[in-house]
C-alpha cells in the first residue's frame, strides 16, 4: 500500500511539474534561412535555461515531497528508497509531459518561409536534470526527519500519566 501512496502522488507531481516546466522554460529558437532552419549562437544559450528550469523545478518539488513523505511515513530505509524512486519516476513523467505539451519538433513544422522563427522542442540534455530530482528527495528526507516526532515517547508519557492518575 505504501508503494501506491508514494508512487501515485509522485506521478501526479511529475505531471504538474512538466506543465510548469513547459510554461516557464524559454526554449531556444530556430530561424528559417534559405529553406533550412539554423540556430544562432545567441539562441543556443537558451538550451541551458531549459535544463536549468527542469533541475530547479525538480529540486524544489522533490525536496518538499521528500520532507512530507519522511514526516508522514516516518521513513525507514525502505521508505527512503521508495521516496527516491518516486522522485525518479516524477522526473520521467515531468520530462515527457513537458515534451508533449511544449513546442513541437522544429523538423515537423511545415509551411515555413525565410525569416520565420520556430521554438526548439523542450529537452533534458544532461543526466543531471534527472538526478536532481532524487537528490532533492533525499534532501527532503533529511529535512523531514529533523521534524519527526517520536510517537513511542508520547505514548509512554500518556500511559505513565494515566497510571499515576489511577494510583492517586
Amino acid at each position: 500500500m505504501r508503494v501506491i501512496n508514494v508512487l501515485g502522488p509522485s506521478a501526479v507531481l511529475g505531471f504538474v511539474a512538466g506543465l510548469v516546466w513547459s510554461w516557464v522554460a524559454e526554449p531556444a529558437t530556430w530561424t528559417v534561412s534559405d529553406g533550412s532552419v539554423v540556430m544562432t549562437e545567441f539562441s543556443s544559450r537558451d538550451e541551458f535555461g531549459v535544463l536549468l528550469w527542469f533541475c530547479a523545478i525538480g529540486l524544489v518539488l522533490s525536496t518538499v515531497a521528500g520532507a512530507i513523505g519522511a514526516y508522514v511515513l516516518r521513513a525507514d530505509w525502505r521508505d527512503v528508497v521508495l521516496l527516491t524512486l518516486g522522485a525518479a519516476i516524477a522526473s520521467l513523467v515531468a520530462w515527457q509531459t513537458g515534451v508533449l505539451v511544449g513546442p513541437p519538433d522544429p523538423a515537423s513544422v511545415t509551411g515555413l518561409q525565410d525569416g520565420d522563427v520556430v521554438a526548439e522542442q523542450l529537452a533534458v540534455t544532461s543526466p543531471v536534470g534527472f538526478l536532481s530530482w532524487p537528490v532533492g528527495a533525499l534532501l527532503g528526507v533529511l529535512i523531514g526527519s529533523a521534524f519527526e516526532r517520536d510517537d513511542h515517547d508520547l505514548a509512554t508519557d500518556a500511559t505513565t500519566a494515566w497510571v499515576d492518575e489511577i494510583r492517586s
